[in-house]
């Protein structure tokens, strides 16, 4: 139901070259954070933030002067609690932000924007990225460039949040490999083609800003044009 998703892994990058699919280019949420919070700096826009303590909030803020943000912390566990998911939400549609920051992981953040598109209150862009304000204010470090570049960025973050990813990458990870297994054994699809993702969000995000976007009550969420998966009719 987004309208745009993006390919933030390079370990799924690979995988799909080694099934024979050509991937879109690679846009991590923290490298969509630095291209964009510039753009809303320069035109004073209106941030809204769903996740973040205070804490991290006013590192992240810190780093992006020029913004006025608003802040809101959800309760761990509130996709399961209809009250508290109901005052994110309210919060989001209150705000009235040009842009709204889900920061509460996957699959919290995207089940907060379909919830939130659902209702069709809202108004502004949506952006799921996890933990990328983190890495913007300097709370957490991200994986230097090597590693980046390599595709190891994951067992960075293994060891520097090893309660909270262990079982991520250790157990749900895995049977990933089973399923690349048996693509191996079926005929390549088609290359797909390819778009520059990221200036076509700074874009309209410069257009959010100087008013050309319409506030028709209903956010932006990504959502991807529509591709064949492998093994999928």
């Amino acid at each position: 139901e987004a309208a745009l998703c993006l390919l933030d892994s390079r370990v799924v990058a690979g995988l799909a070259r080694l099934c024979g699919v050509a991937p879109p280019p690679v846009v991590t949420g923290a490298d969509l954070l630095a291209a964009i919070m510039p753009a809303l700096a320069a035109c004073g826009a209106r941030v809204a933030v769903a996740g973040l303590d205070a804490a991290a909030m006013g590192a992240f803020a810190a780093r992006c002067p020029g913004i006025d943000f608003t802040h809101h912390e959800p309760p761990r566990g509130f996709e399961h609690d209809e009250a508290a998911l109901g005052a994110v939400v309210a919060f989001i549609e209150r705000a009235r932000a040009d842009c709204t920051i889900l920061a509460v992981g996957s699959p919290r953040q995207e089940m907060l924007a379909r919830a939130v598109r659902q209702r069709g209150r809202a108004v502004g862009i949506g952006l799921c990225v996890g933990a990328a304000p983190l890495f913007l204010a300097g709370v957490l470090r991200r994986a230097p460039a090597p590693l980046r570049a390599a595709g190891l960025e994951w067992a960075w973050r293994l060891l520097c949040e090893p309660a909270r990813l262990a079982r991520r990458y250790l157990i749900d990870g895995p049977p990933v490999l089973l399923a690349l297994a048996r693509e191996f054994r079926r005929p390549a699809l088609p290359r797909p083609g390819s778009c520059a993702i990221d200036e076509r969000i700074i874009n309209g995000m410069e257009a959010q800003c100087s008013g050309r976007l319409s506030h028709d009550g209903v956010p932006l969420v990504p959502r991807s044009a529509q591709r064949r998966i492998p093994g999928e009719p």
